[in-house]
């Protein structure tokens, strides 16, 4: 193998380990009202799209307005079992939890939960859905199921964006 080959392949080496690390120090923070419904199921469906697409990140979510501990509506829970995501051991937390300075990605479900991350000058770290994520919380399995749908097809747009800021 000549010098020039020898040297091209560690090059190449060291940029995919410094692609690999700039993606698994990603953190990314889905954040609704009550985080027992919305964000468990976006965090544990994106969790499973990342596994899938070999993109290692730190996932989490949290609630404007929730209460430590509660656990995620069985509805929640059955409606991500149907596309075989478990988020039944999840348990809701507060966003006080959450030290902002190291998330990279704020993913709000409504405008209006983007508001109030806006107002707190967290701004430049959101991403915005293309469309409103409702809440589904005490409504049927109808509601459920539109709403997961809705997440997947807004969360492979998130995907997307992790994966071309990354080859940047």
């Amino acid at each position: 193998m000549s010098n020039k080959t020898v040297i091209t392949k560690l090059l190449f080496n060291i940029l995919y380990i410094a692609y690999l690390k700039k993606v698994i120090n990603m953190k990314i923070v889905f954040i609704c009202t009550g985080n027992t419904c919305r964000s468990p199921m976006a965090e544990g469906i994106f969790k499973a799209l990342c596994q899938k697409n070999s993109v290692e990140a730190d996932i989490t979510s949290c609630g404007l307005f929730a209460n430590d501990g509660d656990a995620v509506t069985q509805a929640a829970a059955d409606v991500c079992k149907e596309i075989n995501v478990d988020i039944s051991q999840h348990k809701s937390r507060s966003i006080r939890h959450i030290d902002f300075s190291e998330v990279d990605y704020i993913v709000p479900m409504t405008s209006s939960h983007a508001a109030v991350l806006q107002a707190a000058g967290l701004g430049d770290k959101i991403f915005r859905f293309d469309e409103e994520i409702p809440d589904p919380y005490m409504q049927g399995t109808e509601v459920y199921r539109r709403c997961r749908d809705s997440l997947i097809k807004n969360l492979n747009a998130l995907l997307d964006k992790i994966k071309a800021d990354n080859t940047k």
